[in-house]
């Protein structure tokens, strides 16, 4: 990290940077103030990436949830629920509006 500021001592020969404390607690302040702010920002951004993360999880995993109900009452019955076969269309077309890599081309 880069920190940019003026020498106070600059044009002041007998000033003593080492006794003057208002000059080191205003550059530990700005220090402080900058890993603050970046510690926000990049706490911020990993809550987004994990929640980012878990909604394409769930929208991901709906469509194998509708399959495996549909298989499930299929077995059981051995009939075709529309119902179950409406829900795997739905689940299906949320994944292709919602994530770029299931667009169809």
């Amino acid at each position: 990290m880069l920190c940019f500021f003026q020498n106070p001592a600059l044009g002041r020969p007998g000033l003593d940077l080492r006794a003057d404390n208002s000059y080191w607690e205003q550059l530990a302040f700005r220090q402080w103030d900058k890993i603050a702010t970046a510690g926000a920002d990049n706490k911020a951004e990993e809550r987004e990436a994990r929640f980012e993360e878990q909604e394409f999880a769930n929208r991901f995993n709906q469509p194998m949830k509708s399959l495996l109900e549909f298989a499930d009452t299929y077995n059981g019955e051995h009939s075709m629920d529309v119902r179950k076969i409406k829900q795997i269309k739905k689940a299906w077309r949320d994944l292709e509006t919602n994530e770029p890599w299931f667009k169809p081309q």
